[in-house]
């Protein structure tokens, strides 16, 4: 999951911003974000409220039933030029190439908390 997180599908992501939510079908979450200090904060913030939602919910939907209505969307018609639609293409290929080789370690830190001290 943290390989598909870090290098999954572009085209469903927005390359530009710099922190990402992703929710699987099977109910887990992926998220990656901005190395900056601002951005990792906001990640932990949220990380720790949808933790403590689930737990206090224990997993269960406790909210309204209700179905709102709402207006169907609308589709975005964009005009893109042949210039466009190659720069498009070739930063998707570039994507490809660069997660082809990536090589990832996952370790656990266990040396915090009470025992520790």
């Amino acid at each position: 999951m943290t390989l598909e997180t870090l290098v999954g599908d572009p085209t469903i992501r927005w390359g530009d911003k710099s922190y990402n939510s992703i929710s699987y079908a099977d109910g887990t979450f992926g998220s990656n974000c901005d190395h900056s200090p601002y951005d990792a904060m906001i990640l932990v913030s949220l990380c720790y409220y949808i933790d403590q939602q689930l737990e206090a919910t224990d997993g269960k939907w406790t909210g309204s039933d209700t179905v709102r209505a709402m207006p169907l969307p609308e589709e975005l018609v964009f005009t893109l030029d042949d210039k466009v639609r190659s720069d498009v293409s070739l930063a998707k290929q570039h994507y490809l190439e660069s997660t082809q080789n990536l090589q990832l370690v996952c370790c656990a830190f266990t040396s915090f908390g009470k025992a520790a001290i």
